[in-house]
């Protein structure tokens, strides 16, 4: 596995039609991953107040939600070992949480940034009503992904799984 898993159902393949959004931590590095867990909440003084599931001392997010109903899930890819330095996607991620409040948002927010590892960003938007993927592939552009009303993310190589 190189990332945690996460999943979305909206439209009609949810109960009430609602977005719907989770993660599983189910990324295995040793047994101090697991550890220590906190959910934080911040009231910055620009742009929205967000929450975020975390590590005592970590400033950058993994998984949170804004008070707009934006939500974020951070998933590795398959990555070359880095040569430079560039954004960190934990602050990249903060900063999508912190300002945006639509998938569109999120994404202008992402091309801004170079980052140095693969990523996948799924996006959840309850202005939306749905689920996107931002995906940065190394050295290549970042490649926005509007899946069907359900979707299963299994980020094990290259992307999501559409069910």
């Amino acid at each position: 596995m190189v990332g945690c898993t996460s999943f979305s159902f909206w439209g009609g393949k949810s109960a009430d039609k609602n977005l719907v959004v989770g993660r599983n931590f189910d990324f295995y590095v040793n047994d101090k991953f697991a550890e220590n867990k906190i959910i934080c909440f911040y009231n910055p003084s620009a742009g929205y107040k967000f929450m975020m599931v975390s590590w005592p001392c970590m400033t950058g997010v993994v998984s949170g939600m804004n008070e707009k109903g934006l939500t974020i899930t951070i998933n590795a890819a398959k990555s070359a070992i880095p040569t430079g330095a560039s954004t960190p996607v934990t602050l990249l991620t903060r900063e999508i949480l912190q300002y945006a409040s639509t998938i569109d948002e999120a994404y202008a927010i992402a091309q801004k940034r170079q980052l140095f590892v693969s990523e996948s960003l799924m996006i959840g938007s309850l202005i939306d009503n749905k689920t996107a993927i931002i995906e940065k592939i190394s050295e290549k552009k970042w490649i926005f992904i509007i899946p069907i009303p359900a979707m299963l993310f299994v980020p094990i190589i290259s992307g999501p799984c559409f069910c």
